[in-house]
């Protein structure tokens, strides 16, 4: 390949466009959520079709959060907290949640508190980013959630039948109501910055871009 064909494109900004140009608007705000490219982790921008001949879009980042603030990263921690495999598993912990309740969701917050303006800041104490496949958490989230489950145990509940039919442990039914709260204020901090961006742009149209894009059910709430 011609050295001079190859350019340089950052993550987001490669995410945002794979939004943005596939959803047909004119215009619109773009929200990007991961759990890190290069050091970025959320970006909000917007993003317009250029007008004239040459036409081209037009990308305007309004803000950006960094690692090791990352929502993404938050909900691969639990991932492997609730036995999957993190940057895989996030699926299972989505519909982990749906068998339980978020009674968890005000120990969850102080975990990730937020600000007015959608910012939000990850408490670093329940968190081992460095060695994130190792062990992604620390012993204060121990302390203040309890152990976490073993990959080789398993969970009762049954996705095919009736949820109140489903018999379960107590100490699954711990696991279900984490996966809950965890989703719960997950969907929370996406809505605060898809309402920040709604704020900032005054855009009709959202494009939800990035890996916790996926996460279809906080996709559904935006």
């Amino acid at each position: 390949v011609d050295p001079r064909r190859i350019e340089f494109h950052g993550h987001h900004e490669s995410h945002a466009a794979q939004a943005f140009l596939g959803s047909g608007f004119d215009a619109a705000a773009v929200l990007t959520v991961d759990a890190v490219g290069e050091w970025a982790t959320t970006t909000l921008s917007h993003a317009s079709r250029g007008r004239g001949e040459e036409g081209g879009v037009i990308f305007e980042t309004l803000a950006t959060t960094e690692f090791p603030h990352s929502l993404g990263l938050f909900y691969s921690a639990f991932t492997a907290y609730l036995g999957f495999m993190p940057m895989d598993g996030e699926c299972s912990v989505m519909a982990l949640a749906a068998f339980g309740r978020p009674v968890y969701a005000e120990s969850i917050r102080r975990l990730l508190p937020a600000k007015k303006s959608g910012e939000f800041r990850l408490d670093q104490r329940f968190f081992n980013f460095f060695e994130f496949y190792s062990v992604a958490w620390t012993k204060a989230m121990v302390d203040l959630l309890g152990p976490p489950r073993s990959a080789s145990s398993g969970l009762a509940f049954d996705c095919l039948g009736p949820v109140a039919a489903t018999a379960h442990s107590a100490e699954e039914q711990r696991f279900a109501d984490i996966a809950a709260s965890v989703q719960l204020v997950f969907e929370e901090r996406i809505l605060a910055l898809a309402f920040e961006l709604k704020r900032r742009t005054g855009a009709r149209d959202l494009c939800f871009a990035g890996g916790a894009a996926m996460n279809c059910v906080a996709g559904c709430r935006c």
